[in-house]
C-alpha cells in the first residue's frame, strides 16, 4: 500500500529570496552609514569649499614651563588640577620641534623644555620626556605634544572636518582634510593631507564632519582621553593614500602574533615601513609652512616689498616679541643681494640694569643693549624661556602691534569693530589688533586680512613709528628706487632718527625695532 504523499511546503530560502534579503540588508547598512556615520560622509566631502592654503600654525601654542614646576605642581598637572585656565605665568610658548635636539638633548634649559614637551617624536618610541626622543627609533606615526589640560587645540591649516569620534583607544578625535597644500619637502608640489588630533578632553561645539575650519581655528581642548598616560595631543599627518584616518601601522592581531602589546609594538618599530609610507612628519611640515606667502606692507597698499628669507617660526603665535628660532634675518642685508646695511648706531650710554637676569645673548657690548634693557624695564619687551632675547630675529606684524601699544601707552580697551578673515578670537593678538586699528597704527589689506605673521620690513616700520610719534623731517637715499611711494615721507624721518643714509630693505630685527622705538621715547 502506498503511503499518502503530501506535497512539500515551498521553501522561503530560494535563491531569489536570498538575493533579495542580501540586497535589502546592504541597502539598509548603506543608508545608515550615509545618514549617521562618517564612513561615507568623509568620502563625499566637497573640498572645493575650503579656502586656499595660506600657511600653517602649530596645533597648540602654549605649554607649561616644566623647569619651574614644583613636585606638587607637577602632580597637579598629572591630575588635571593644574590646567590651562589656571596655570598663569607657568605657561610659555611652544618650543620649536627640532629632531636633532630631541635625540641629542643637553642640560640646557631650552633643550630640556623641548624634550619634556615633545614626549614622543615622529616614528619614535614612547619616552615620557625622560629619555632622548629619536625619530625612526619606533613606529609612532605622530608627535605627542604634552601640555596642561584644557589647552586650546587648533586646526593647523584651512580644511574640512573629515572625522569626529570618541572611542576607547583614541579618545576624542578630530581629523581635518587639507586640499592643495604644499607637499612635505617637495618644492612646488601639492597634495592633500589629513591632520588628526587625538585624546582631546573635548571637541568644540559646531565641529562636525563637513565643517570648514580655517587655520588657527580652535577645534578642541587638550586632554588625556582614550589610551593615554599623560595630558597631551597626539598630532599626526596622514597622506592622501592612507587607507584610513587616523592611520595606525599595525593591528592588535599583528602585535599579538609578534609577542608584543600595544606599547612594546610601538617601541619595537612594528609596522614602521607602513607608517612611513602613509604618514608625514607633522611638526616638520607645519613648521616648514609657518611663513608661507609672507610679504610686507603697511596695509595701505597690497604691493609687496621684497621679502626677506623665510624664518622658521615667524608666524608663531608668540606673546613675546618674536618666536625663538635658530634662524635669523640679520641687519646686515638680505639673501636677495641688497647692499649690506650696518646696525643702527647708538649713542653712548650707561647700561640699564633690568629687573631679573640679563639676556645671555645681549651683553653690555651689544650696540642696542640700552634700548633692549630699557624697554624690558618698561615691560614692553620680553625674552625667551632659555634666557635669550634673539636680537637678530625678525618681528612680525602681530608682535609689532603689541610693542606699539605698550611702548606708547595706548588704551587697549579701545577696540575698532573690525573682523579680519585671518584673525580669530582664539589668537593671542585678537584684541590688540583691534586696538591697533582703532588707534590708526595698523590697517588691514584689501582682501580683509591682517597677516599678523608677516615679518615687518623697514619701510613698513618707518610708517608705523611715524604714525605713533611726530618726528623731524629728514631724507633717505633711494639709489635703486626701492622705497615704495607710500613709505617715502616716513622713510626720511626714520633715516634722520637712526642716522641712516639709505633705508634698509630687510625685515627689521628685534634689536632694531627696540632701538628705533627707544629713540622716539628718549
Amino acid at each position: 500500500m502506498e503511503e499518502n504523499k503530501h506535497p512539500a511546503a515551498p521553501s522561503f530560502f530560494t535563491p531569489k529570496n536570498i538575493a533579495i534579503l542580501v540586497g535589502v540588508g546592504v541597502l539598509t547598512v548603506a543608508l545608515y552609514l550615509f545618514g549617521s556615520g562618517t564612513l561615507f560622509k568623509a568620502s563625499i566631502l566637497d573640498l572645493s569649499q575650503v579656502p586656499a592654503f595660506n600657511g600653517t600654525v602649530r596645533p597648540i601654542n602654549k605649554t607649561l614651563n616644566w623647569a619651574k614646576l614644583s613636585s606638587q605642581q607637577f602632580a597637579d598637572f598629572k591630575s588635571g588640577a593644574l590646567n590651562f585656565d589656571n596655570a598663569g605665568d607657568l605657561l610659555v610658548d611652544l618650543p620649536d620641534y627640532d629632531p636633532n635636539g630631541l635625540c641629542n638633548p643637553t642640560s640646557d634649559p631650552a633643550s630640556q623644555q623641548a624634550l619634556k614637551t615633545f614626549v614622543t617624536a615622529y616614528m619614535g618610541k614612547y619616552t615620557s620626556g625622560t629619555a632622548p626622543a629619536c625619530e625612526n627609533a619606533g613606529s609612532h606615526v605622530a608627535v605627542d605634544i604634552r601640555g596642561p589640560k584644557l589647552t586650546p587645540v587648533y586646526a593647523v591649516a584651512n580644511g574640512m572636518v573629515s572625522k569626529k569620534e570618541s572611542g576607547k583607544s583614541n579618545g576624542n578625535v578630530v581629523c581635518v582634510k587639507h586640499p592643495n597644500v604644499p607637499t612635505y619637502k617637495a618644492s612646488g608640489a601639492t597634495t592633500t593631507y589629513t591632520s588628526c588630533y587625538l585624546h582631546m578632553d573635548s571637541i568644540e561645539p559646531g565641529i562636525e564632519v563637513g565643517t570648514v575650519v580655517t587655520k588657527g581655528q580652535q577645534i578642541g581642548k587638550l586632554g588625556t582621553t582614550g589610551t593615554s598616560t599623560t595630558f597631551h595631543v597626539h598630532f599626526q599627518l596622514d597622506k592622501s593614500d592612507a587607507p584610513f584616518d587616523p592611520y595606525w601601522p599595525f593591528t592588535s592581531a599583528e602585535a599579538t602574533a609578534a609577542g608584543l602589546d600595544f606599547f612594546s609594538g610601538v617601541n619595537e618599530g612594528l609596522g614602521k615601513d607602513k607608517g612611513l609610507q602613509f604618514t608625514e612628519n607633522p611638526m616638520e611640515w607645519v613648521e616648514e609652512n609657518l611663513t608661507f606667502g609672507t610679504t610686507a606692507s603697511v596695509g595701505t597698499t597690497d604691493v609687496p616689498l621684497r621679502p626677506s628669507a623665510p624664518v622658521a617660526g615667524d608666524q608663531k603665535k608668540n606673546e613675546n616679541i618674536a618666536p625663538p628660532s635658530s634662524s635669523s634675518s640679520s641687519s646686515g642685508g638680505s639673501s636677495s643681494g641688497t647692499p649690506t646695511v650696518p646696525t643702527p648706531p647708538t649713542t653712548p650710554s650707561v647700561p640699564v640694569t633690568p629687573s631679573g637676569d640679563r639676556f645671555t645673548d645681549v651683553p653690555d657690548s651689544h650696540p642696542n643693549q640700552e634700548a633692549i634693557y630699557g624697554l624690558r624695564a618698561k615691560n614692553v619687551l620680553a625674552g625667551n624661556p632659555d634666557g635669550t632675547f634673539k636680537p637678530d630675529d625678525p618681528v612680525n606684524r602681530a608682535a609689532m602691534c603689541k610693542i606699539a601699544l605698550l611702548a606708547y601707552n595706548k588704551d587697549q580697551t579701545q577696540e575698532a569693530d573690525v573682523s579680519f578673515s585671518d584673525v580669530s578670537q582664539s589668537d593671542w593678538f585678537y584684541k590688540m589688533v583691534r586696538s591697533c586699528v582703532s588707534h590708526g597704527i595698523f590697517k588691514g589689506y584689501a582682501d580683509n586680512t591682517y597677516r599678523g605673521g608677516n615679518s615687518i620690513q623697514w619701510p613698513e616700520l618707518a610708517v608705523v613709528i611715524t604714525r605713533l610719534k611726530d618726528l623731524p623731517e629728514g631724507s633717505c637715499g633711494n639709489p635703486a628706487g626701492e622705497i615704495p611711494p607710500w613709505a617715502e615721507p616716513a622713510a626720511g624721518k626714520i633715516c634722520k632718527l637712526m642716522g641712516f643714509s639709505n633705508l634698509p630693505m630687510d625685515a627689521a630685527t628685534r634689536a632694531q625695532v627696540a632701538e628705533s622705538v627707544w629713540r622716539t621715547l628718549k
